[in-house]
């Protein structure tokens, strides 16, 4: 319930309806994700089995096969950090603190391209 709640809270900061992934569903993650890099988020649309979210970090050099699948709850587990923004609907992104700037603790946006597949 405590998950929800942040989720909400942080979601009603974008005036944006909650959309949890589910405990079971699929992340796309960078390795260095799990050892607390600073992380890129963008969720896309995607098939049940998948929560639609990738998260990346600024080593990540573009190649999908260096991209692993984990489950959501992991990420729930292992960094505390990134609840919050899991629960932002499709075609979100998110930059976590000081990875845009020291002076901007997060950056998150609505992307259109995102949700309809271009970018």
């Amino acid at each position: 319930m405590k998950i929800v709640n942040q989720q909400k809270d942080f979601c009603g900061t974008y005036n944006v309806d909650l959309e949890s992934a589910k405990l079971d569903q699929l992340v796309v993650v960078s390795e260095d994700v799990f050892n607390g890099a600073l992380v890129e988020g963008v969720r896309y649309d995607s098939s049940d089995n998948m929560s639609g979210w990738w998260l990346t970090s600024k080593s990540y050099s573009g190649n999908t096969d260096d991209l692993k699948l984990e489950h959501i709850s992991h990420i729930y587990e292992k960094r505390k950090d990134l609840i919050k923004f899991l629960g932002l609907p499709f075609g979100f992104k998110f930059f976590q603190e000081k990875y845009v700037s020291e002076n901007s603790p997060e950056d998150v946006w609505f992307d259109e391209d995102v949700l309809n597949g271009i970018e």
